[in-house]
């Protein structure tokens, strides 16, 4: 039986379902981090054969953002066809969307809850905290849009005072 590794990028950011979701109600997808990236066709993992899609360190000079709103990586490993990514947002990353007062903690079950407007469960801490912030955007509390444009705001002012 082989080890589970120290630290596996997989506990570290949601499960490919949830940030695709995230992606399809308009989650930035730029900006460097994890991704998941779709294997071609013709690769395939020897511990898994099945699995289409893997995770990827990114920084922002590797990726390019088209304007349909699509990001794809610059160079790849599999270069043959290149197909869109899918950003998997850390546990901090995604801590920045949510409102103040949310709160996450371990069930003793193992699962997590986060907890605030609403109270999702998630098998692991990135994926309740993207269940959260998915009804959040559901429901009109949260526009990715809207933030993502006070913050490219705030980051104009910090510079501009350099």
């Amino acid at each position: 039986m082989m080890e589970k590794p120290i630290f596996n990028p997989e506990d570290e950011v949601p499960s490919f379902d949830l940030c695709l979701k995230l992606k399809k109600l308009g989650y930035p997808q730029e900006g460097g981090g994890w991704y998941w990236e779709e294997l071609p066709d013709d690769v395939c993992l020897q511990s898994n054969p099945k699995q289409r899609w893997i995770l990827s360190y990114l920084s922002s000079s590797q990726i390019i953002a088209m304007e349909d709103g699509e990001v794809y990586r610059m160079s790849s490993l599999y270069a043959r066809e290149t197909k869109p990514l899918v950003k998997a947002p850390s546990s901090r990353e995604i801590e920045r969307w949510l409102p103040s007062m949310t709160d996450t903690r371990r069930l003793p079950d193992g699962r997590y809850c986060c907890c605030g407007k609403f109270k999702v469960v998630g098998d692991t801490e990135p994926n309740a905290r993207v269940e959260m912030l998915i009804q959040l955007r559901i429901k009109g509390i949260v526009d990715f849009k809207q933030m993502t444009n006070q913050v490219q705001e705030v980051l104009r002012d910090e510079q501009s005072a350099y």
